[in-house]
């Protein structure tokens, strides 16, 4: 027999019945059969090494057994297969842990699968793939401009006296430009700016900001409270 003949030898479960005209890495692909009676093409190197023992049975039969052997170490676990915890159904569990909880393998009612630890599915902090969650960002979203929102403007910031974050003066609606040496004012109303000037000095562009707020939001807002924020509470 020939140093490469493999013909009629037995890798594990695998009976090699011929040679093909299969080449990989310039190497011979046999043709083997199963002990399932699987047909399976293996390159030589594989079949001497070990490294392919079956058609892939033999990896699916451990992977089968191993997840037997892990239920019955686990026979404590309490089976939750079936069950429906919000929009999720426990499809099976996993060999995954977290903080010493099963995760279970689920499927959500949009369709989607998620792993979710047993705690988090019978305490209800998780009950779907995410999608409720964003659901009700949505909703929570469509709220907020209801209440707060006339004539896309947003009600409660014309209210606001503080400034933004990121502004540097200290007063809402004045910035200093760098470029001119000056102080700006401005305000937005409707989703419209209108600038109110350059101004030398910081309590000049104040004042014009403040009288800009009784015009544009002193007027609107009382209209608002009056007319529309009543109606709103009655309904």
């Amino acid at each position: 027999m020939k140093r490469y003949d493999l013909k009629n030898q037995t890798f594990g479960r695998l009976t090699v019945i011929e040679a093909t005209d299969k080449r990989a890495d310039r190497k011979i692909v046999w043709k083997c059969q199963c002990s399932c009676g699987n047909i399976a093409y293996v390159h030589s190197v594989n079949l001497i090494h070990g490294i392919t023992k079956s058609c892939g049975c033999l990896a699916r039969e451990l992977s089968s057994e191993r997840f037997k052997k892990f239920m019955k170490e686990n026979s404590k676990i309490k089976d939750i297969t079936g069950q429906v915890f919000g929009r999720l159904t426990a499809l099976e569990a996993t060999e995954k842990r977290e903080c010493s909880s099963v995760v279970w393998k689920c499927k959500c009612s949009c369709g989607n699968i998620a792993y979710v630890s047993s705690h988090s599915l019978t305490k209800g902090s998780v009950n779907s793939c995410g999608c409720l969650q964003k659901e009700v960002s949505y909703q929570n979203i469509q709220r907020f401009q209801k209440e707060n929102f006339f004539e896309n403007t947003n009600v409660t910031l014309l209210s606001k006296k503080e400034p933004n974050k990121n502004n540097k003066i200290g007063i809402r609606g004045v910035c200093f430009d760098t470029r001119l040496n000056k102080y700006l004012a401005y305000i937005t109303f409707k989703k419209k700016r209108y600038n109110l000037g350059v101004f030398s000095n910081k309590e000049e562009a104040t004042k014009i900001r403040k009288e800009a707020e009784e015009k544009f939001f002193g007027e609107f807002l009382e209209w608002y409270n009056s007319e529309i924020k009543s109606k709103k509470a009655k309904s």
